[in-house]
């Protein structure tokens, strides 16, 4: 399915949006065609604007949407972060593997395993999940919070995730190719988004 992400609403403004598709831990940060970006259910859907604080402090503020069914609706970061923790679990048990840009962070006394997926250096989800929810660990027919964070910080990784016609994950971000006479006043704004975001007043194209 498609969905125009110029007809997706909330109080931010600018077209400032990136894209996590969440069977495989896709993030696409610079998305080609806002009016028909291909998504499946359950995917998220970030929209950024640059906001300032108090102290004169710039940072992206984010408003998050949940692709259900055709339709968009907004969900809460921490909503997010449980919705994530959750596929990841079953990623993992199926798997046996961690997605691309997913790191094992600590395990607490609680039963509770902690995991960042950092997609970008801007962007960071700390997913927890209890620890008797992984299963199918090689020799252990019972294992503990301990044998469990061992068994997680062993794991590889699967390949970055691909996109059509452009490149996603915590590398590339998505950025495909463009050279000046390709470029719309969207990619424009993107690129200065992106400068805004790292606190870098300049942004470097290559022409070739």
């Amino acid at each position: 399915m498609t969905i125009n992400l110029f007809e997706v609403e909330d109080k931010l403004g600018g077209f400032w949006w990136e894209y996590l598709r969440v069977r495989d831990f896709g993030y696409l940060t610079k998305i080609a065609d806002k009016k028909a970006l291909d998504v499946e259910d359950d995917d998220i859907l970030i929209h950024k604007e640059m906001a300032e604080n108090d102290s004169g402090m710039k940072f992206p503020e984010k408003i998050y949407h949940q692709v259900l069914e055709g339709e968009t609706f907004e969900i809460a970061s921490n909503d997010v972060r449980l919705h994530l923790a959750k596929l990841l679990v079953g990623f993992i048990n199926q798997k046996q593997k961690l997605p691309f840009a997913c790191e094992y962070a600590k395990h607490m006394k609680n039963g509770a395993i902690a995991v960042n997926f950092t997609p970008t250096k801007f962007d960071n989800f700390q997913l927890k999940f209890r620890f008797t929810t992984i299963k199918n660990i090689p020799g252990a027919s019972d294992p503990d919070v301990e044998e469990v964070a061992e068994y997680i910080r062993s794991l590889s990784h699967v390949k970055e995730p691909q996109f059509d016609g452009m490149i996603g994950g915590a590398i590339s971000h998505g950025v495909k190719n463009l050279s000046l006479g390709e470029m719309s006043v969207d990619d424009v704004k993107n690129l200065r988004q992106i400068a805004l975001a790292s606190g870098k007043n300049t942004v470097f194209v290559n022409e070739g």
